[in-house]
């Protein structure tokens, strides 16, 4: 290949390649850039440093990384989707008790506003009642060994300190919880009737 002209040995190079080695060449600047070729259906990391006789070109087939990314773009917008659609509460909290995230019908359960969570104000663990720690250390060894905490009820400590009964369960990844919690007011009440 060497001495030989690039055009000559490949007749139909990858369309992103000749736009950027044409400009890299004429503006005389590296070019380092991601980019979907339609013709080889790949996408390509392109790196093309000018030289003083040409430029030298880089390409790493990136398909298999961007599709793993759509997917997991796909997957959180999922999740964004169920959890904005307020049909149960959802709660996303670290290992601390801290909870970093919550859909507006989880609030609406426990009393607390979008500020209150905005301003680190809600903790899962300062809103357990002291007789469902037990409970709850149960369930996070459970996630720790698994993954996952089976469903169970317990009690929240609503911001008015009045209590409601839930039904919680969530998963556990990298100390990061993702948690469904069901207000059991409505059955319980029936229930006691």
């Amino acid at each position: 290949l060497l001495g030989q002209i690039l055009w000559d040995i490949f007749p139909h190079p990858p369309y992103i390649c000749f736009d950027i080695l044409h400009e890299a060449v004429d503006q005389r600047c590296e070019m380092d850039t991601e980019q979907y070729d339609l013709m080889l259906d790949r996408w390509l990391h392109l790196r093309v440093y000018p030289t003083a006789d040409g430029v030298t070109l880089y390409l790493q087939d990136i398909t298999a990384r961007k599709q793993e990314e759509h997917a997991r773009q796909i997957s959180e917008t999922r999740f964004n989707h169920f959890m904005n659609a307020n049909v149960i509460g959802i709660i996303v909290a670290n290992d601390a008790g801290d909870i970093t995230d919550a859909n507006d019908n989880f609030l609406q359960i426990v009393g607390y506003t979008r500020a209150d969570l905005d301003a680190g104000r809600i903790r899962w663990k300062d809103m357990t009642p002291p007789e469902y720690v037990v409970v709850d250390d149960r369930a996070t060894e459970e996630a720790q060994r698994t993954g996952k905490a089976a469903n169970y009820e317990k009690e929240y400590f609503r911001k008015d300190g009045s209590r409601v009964p839930i039904l919680v369960g969530g998963v556990l990844n990298d100390h990061i919880w993702t948690a469904f919690v069901i207000d059991l007011s409505e059955p319980k009440r029936i229930e006691n009737e």
